[in-house]
């Protein structure tokens, strides 16, 4: 095989492998950010203008992490960009303060552990079929 029929399999081997950007998450815009008043809105007012929080932590705190990842084929996806929102709220759920914190992705230990679903592990394929099995005969 020549050179130029092995640059053109290559070629259209690449040509398959173009690069995807997504977002996980929930990215605050700063436009969005800029509408809290401290002191005014409370939790709803909150959610409502930048949606459901990521994680709700312990002592009236949410915080909202939103990624964009690009991935190109089978490797491994990059941040390429990533931004989270610390918002506090008073006892009464009145906004008190709300900051951009840096994440430290070194400190966090994920837990390798499966996490449990509830229920028989059956299907509802298997429900189905069962019902199916199950139905009444007619005379």
């Amino acid at each position: 095989m020549n050179s130029l029929a092995k640059f053109a399999i290559l070629l259209a081997l690449l040509s398959g492998c173009r690069q995807t950007v997504s977002t996980s998450g929930n990215i605050c815009e700063s436009d969005d950010l800029n509408l809290l008043k401290v002191g005014v809105h409370g939790i709803n007012d909150v959610y409502e203008i930048l949606g459901t929080p990521s994680f709700k932590l312990t002592g009236n705190r949410v915080l909202y992490i939103g990624r964009r990842l690009e991935a190109v084929a089978f490797l491994e996806p990059k941040i390429t960009s990533e931004k989270v929102v610390l918002v506090t709220f008073n006892q009464r759920g009145v906004l008190s303060d709300w900051q951009i914190v840096k994440l430290d992705h070194k400190s966090i230990v994920f837990d390798k552990g499966i996490t449990p679903i509830k229920g028989t592990g059956r299907t509802s394929a298997d429900h189905i079929f069962d019902n199916l099995i199950k139905a009444p005969k007619r005379k």
